[in-house]
């Protein structure tokens, strides 16, 4: 019978949170909760470690009974016991096991079928709840180790992040050959100022920045709105202005207080994130040029009540500095009035499902040009591209997203000098469809008199 030793359950506890450095070099392994606080703090992990790994460390904090938590017995969780030099990696949630792997330590090592089982890849690629940090250079054997908390649970990033935290988390997402992102929600901590850098280097998504806290919570209505108004043009009271005239920067202006069911409390949420997850169901579900507001497609779920209801005044002089309203109509639930980036110039791209629906635009035809990137650039290439794009473009206008289009890609624009420069040149002209977002209504009594005499038919 296979011997195997249970590690020491390693919960997210205060002790093990003290650094802010990922990758502590003293530590083998480093299991780092995907979400900080109460959350990453339900969060327990034992380590079984499988075959005839006998050692001294069996002092107590190991032992061989098959309980891997009290009432679970590992014949619960695996089907077959690892082999010697593998370890069973099992997670618990609260009061449920949610995930187990079967891992090793070796950065080589496959199982049968060609796959990794290194501890990294199977961990980080596979877990919804945590990361994981190998040291491969620390030759301790892992046995010994876990009595020496020479395995840490960590909460995300940091249990105190930084705006420097934020910048390098960021950061990660720049090369947009690498990553497709259409959306991104600022956070808070540095006003957004990490996320509309990465927006500036990408410039193929859209960022969500919710207002300040302390300018719309607990103040009076007009104080709110004057608030707000002050933090896309000027220095608000918080001191935290974003002042961006960017296509690609949305503004939310409102909080909404939510009861929060993990924690049995209610509390006071930024609606950035609410507004950006509408943009990305609109885009899954209908198309990325689909508008994410309006009672239809613009409702908010979950709120008790907003931070400060505005007035249809107060709603125009918002949308009149590209801040994106937030009302309760009676039995018409909670929305999103508006749908403005904080490009201050006239042009359709002052819109957020415009300036989506050119993101993703943009993004697939540069995907398809790629594919004539190394071909001569002749006639043939050439008419290869606008035989790619076009069909493309026809399904996008069939879907009412665009009114026209025009892709020239010949002589006119790849002359001698362009081609003897090795480029070749296609432009795209696009007319997008505006979305109708105010609505006039007027009356007339035409009293006794027909409808054409009062018309003027």
């Amino acid at each position: 019978m296979h011997n195997y030793y249970i590690g020491q359950l390693i919960k997210n506890d205060s002790d093990l949170i003290n650094s802010n450095i990922i990758l502590d070099s003293n530590k083998k392994i480093q299991f780092l909760a995907k979400s900080p606080g109460e959350w990453g703090n339900s969060i327990t992990i034992a380590v079984a470690i499988g075959g005839d790994q006998n050692n001294s460390a069996n002092n107590g904090d190991f032992n061989q009974s098959k309980e891997v938590f009290a009432g679970i017995l590992l014949d619960d969780v695996f089907d077959y016991i690892p082999q010697e030099g593998r370890y069973g990696i099992i997670i618990k949630y609260k009061d449920a096991i949610v995930e187990s792997f079967t891992v090793s330590l070796n950065v080589d090592e496959r199982d049968s079928n060609g796959k990794s089982v290194y501890i990294d890849d199977v961990i980080n690629n596979n877990s919804d709840y945590i990361f994981c940090i190998h040291n491969s250079s620390d030759t301790r054997t892992l046995p010994s180790l876990l009595n020496e908390k020479a395995i840490t649970l960590l909460r995300g990033v940091s249990s105190n992040p930084t705006e420097e935290d934020l910048l390098k988390t960021y950061d990660l997402f720049s090369n947009k050959e690498e990553v497709d992102i259409d959306i991104i929600i600022a956070n808070e901590l540095d006003g957004g100022a990490s996320a509309v850098e990465l927006v500036n280097a990408r410039k193929d998504c859209l960022v969500f920045i919710g207002a300040n806290y302390e300018d719309v919570v607990n103040v009076k209505d007009n104080i709110a709105i004057n608030n707000l108004i002050s933090w896309v043009s000027k220095t608000p009271p918080s001191g935290k202005p974003i002042n961006y005239n960017n296509m690609f920067v949305v503004a939310c202006g409102n909080y909404k207080y939510q009861y929060d069911r993990y924690n049995d409390k209610y509390r006071w949420v930024n609606i950035a994130g609410d507004i950006a997850g509408l943009r990305a169901f609109v885009s899954e579900n209908n198309s990325s040029g689909e508008i994410s507001a309006g009672i239809k497609s613009g409702q908010i779920k979950n709120v008790t009540k907003l931070a400060f209801k505005p007035t249809q005044e107060q709603r125009d002089l918002l949308y009149k500095n590209s801040i994106n309203p937030i009302v309760s109509f009676p039995g018409q639930g909670t929305v999103v009035w508006g749908q403005k980036t904080l490009l201050k110039n006239q042009s359709t791209f002052n819109r957020v499902n415009i300036r989506n629906l050119f993101n993703v635009i943009e993004r697939n035809i540069s995907k398809m040009a790629k594919f004539q990137i190394m071909k001569f650039n002749d006639n043939f290439t050439r008419n290869r591209i606008i035989s790619m794009i076009k069909p493309y473009l026809n399904e996008i206008k069939a879907g009412r997203r665009i009114q026209e289009y025009s892709v020239v890609c010949d002589k006119t624009n790849n002359n001698d000098k362009t081609i003897k420069e090795n480029k070749l040149i296609v432009d795209i002209f696009i007319k997008p469809i505006s979305a109708a977002e105010f609505i006039q209504l007027r009356f007339t009594n035409a009293g006794t008199n027909s409808f054409a005499e009062v018309i003027g038919g």
